[in-house]
């Protein structure tokens, strides 16, 4: 009867002994980063995720035992531990990528600083420019706190002896075919389950569809069309064209490729008025350069090169006019390079950078001269063009996305 009864327990127990740990599944690594689960040692988590939710307002963050549901697009697992001065982060994702990072930071405001440091390393893992420091994590979502383990003189009561327990606890094959039912599970088994926690069906996200997927991949292809404008100041290289140098905007088209490539082409005009003249600048410029985005702050930096014509008119004519440069096209070679800060507003295909910009360009003719133009010849001059500039001003661009990573 013992070995009948054992064999009848080892068939009706589950096939799985131990439910497994709470897998995500792994995200695609171009795609933005959706739900941050975070959880402190030696820090408030509270005041932490507030802090973080100020600085990642794209993003959900989300404690250990909050509710969650499904989401769309990847999620990462911030465990940050505060002791002896120092903060140290680990992030894991999904797909088993670890990234750690360790600053030094006070006491006070330790999850301000945790904060930053938590921003700052999901957006340089989002633009592709941070190296896993590790492959073989285990993303493990905290949707509640770990179940406490019963000890074996919790477990003992409900588990029955071999001896004299076993027996009535579980009906005989006999009697099971003669009524026609199923027996339920014993309560060894019962007590068993209890301290499993949550089965993975229960607990998983479910799968995305593919057409979500695709809606929240990282764009790899983007087309910029930004609008500035704001005042020239001539640096004084040469000392007569120090000052004031015009005023006006420009339009440029930006094209954004994979890790923050930019390319640029621009057009832009100058209106100068003094002493009855009226000069009219107007520059061609490309550009090479990058694009830096951390959450809601965007900067955009280039340089390359320019060329630039210019007109002089009274009463919106023409006029004849000298110049010290040698005559010919009137045509200045030059260069740049700017920068734009701004924030962001993001939507689902379109993001706009609202901000200013600061840009350095120099210019001269051909032999390498200024031109300084007079009416006549050994008179002062009225308008002096190119030489050593600085541009201020302010200057929003739209971005469309035209390309998406592949979900």
């Amino acid at each position: 009867m013992l070995g009948l009864g054992l064999s009848v327990l080892l068939l009706a127990a589950p096939a799985q002994a131990s439910a497994p740990p709470d897998l995500v599944a792994a995200p695609d690594s171009a795609r933005p980063i959706a739900r941050v689960w975070l959880r402190g040692v030696g820090l408030d988590e509270e005041a932490l995720a507030g802090a973080v939710a100020a600085r990642l307002g794209d993003k959900q963050i989300l404690t250990a035992g909050q509710v969650a549901g499904a989401i769309d697009g990847p999620v990462a697992l911030c465990h940050v531990t505060a002791q002896g001065g120092q903060l140290t982060l680990e992030v894991i994702l999904g797909d088993g990528r670890v990234y750690q990072r360790r600053i030094a930071a006070r006491a006070p405001g330790g999850e301000r600083a945790a904060a930053r440091l938590i921003a700052s390393t999901l957006a340089s893992i989002e633009d592709e420019t941070a190296r896993p420091d590790r492959r073989d994590g285990v993303f493990v979502a905290p949707y509640s706190s770990p179940p406490s383990v019963a000890s074996a003189s919790e477990l003992s009561p409900a588990i029955p002896s071999a001896t004299s327990e076993l027996s009535p606890a579980i009906p005989s094959a006999t009697s099971e075919a003669t009524n026609g039912a199923v027996s339920g599970p014993s309560p060894a088994i019962t007590a068993v389950e209890s301290v499993r926690g949550p089965s993975p069906a229960t607990a998983t996200e479910p799968p995305e569809p593919a057409a979500q997927r695709s809606r929240g991949a990282a764009p790899t292809l983007e087309l910029g069309v930004a609008l500035a404008g704001g005042p020239v100041l001539g640096l004084g290289a040469p000392p007569a064209g120090a000052g004031l140098a015009g005023g006006g905007g420009g339009l440029r088209i930006d094209l954004k490729l994979r890790r923050g490539l930019l390319l640029g082409a621009g057009f832009r005009g100058l209106v100068r008025l003094h002493d009855g003249l009226a000069l009219g600048r107007f520059r061609g410029a490309l550009g090479l350069g990058y694009l830096l985005r951390r959450g809601a702050f965007e900067l955009a930096a280039q340089a390359g090169p320019t060329l630039e014509t210019w007109q002089v008119s009274e009463h919106g004519q023409p006029v004849t006019y000298t110049t010290s440069s040698a005559s010919g096209a009137s045509l200045l070679l030059g260069g740049l390079a700017r920068a734009a800060l701004g924030g962001r507003v993001i939507r689902s295909r379109v993001s706009a950078r609202i901000g200013g910009y600061v840009e350095l360009a120099g210019s001269a003719r051909g032999n390498g001269r200024v031109p300084q133009i007079a009416r006549e010849p050994g008179l002062a001059p009225v308008f002096v063009l190119g030489g050593a500039e600085l541009s201020l001003g302010v200057e929003v661009e739209l971005w469309f996305v035209l390309r998406r990573a592949r979900g």
